[in-house]
């Protein structure tokens, strides 16, 4: 009886071994609907169609009629690459720092405006579909929002649409940008020393 059980088991082995075997040479490429192309089967990186999706194209040509001539937008930013931890690491600070750091060196922001001259940051652009109503993208939103607050990045969280109505978006750009301006420009004023700037009132 301990025979056959053990055929059995060995003819079941060499059963799988045939199937896997079977699965895995029988093609030597694969289709990608999605790419259009063959990619082989044992390639573990193909190129994707675009560095935005659909969505986010469609948003970017609207966004880019309403951006300044001044300004350039980019696409997928990592919040590291904007955002800095705002003490330093040392011996005694450094699990407070990894934390902190951590949190931004996996997100990235949707689309990022500079100044075509030197590169500063204008300001950040989310653009938020039906996912973002799910609890951990919400978890998400909020930390970007507090963090851009903290760092006075201006941020604009603009919701998908099927079409955008240009007026509304350039408006709604344009306000977010500018009330970073004169949120900066007042946290420059408390930095600075008011007996150092006798003509403040006077240049206002």
């Amino acid at each position: 009886m301990a025979e056959w059980h053990d055929l059995l088991f060995i003819a079941l082995i060499i059963a799988a071994v045939c199937i896997i075997s079977k699965t895995t040479f029988k093609f030597d490429f694969k289709v990608d609907r999605n790419a259009g192309e063959n990619i082989k089967k044992d390639s573990d990186y193909r190129l994707q169609k675009s560095v935005m999706t659909d969505a986010e194209l469609k948003f970017y040509k609207a966004l880019q009629l309403c951006a300044s001539d001044k300004h350039v937008i980019f696409t997928k930013v990592r919040i590291a690459d904007v955002l800095s931890v705002a003490f330093p690491k040392t011996k005694e600070s450094f699990g407070k720092w990894n934390g902190a750091f951590m949190k931004i060196s996996q997100k990235h922001f949707d689309f990022v405006i500079c100044d075509k001259q030197d590169m500063s940051f204008v300001c950040a652009v989310e653009l938020n579909d039906k996912s973002h109503q799910r609890k951990d993208r919400t978890e998400r939103d909020t930390f970007v929002i507090d963090a851009c607050k903290q760092a006075g990045l201006p941020l604009l969280m603009q919701a998908w649409q099927p079409e955008y109505n240009l007026d509304e978006l350039y408006l709604s750009l344009n306000t977010t940008i500018d009330e970073g301006k004169i949120n900066k420009a007042d946290s420059d004023n408390t930095d600075n020393d008011i007996s150092h700037m006798p003509n403040i009132h006077a240049e206002r």
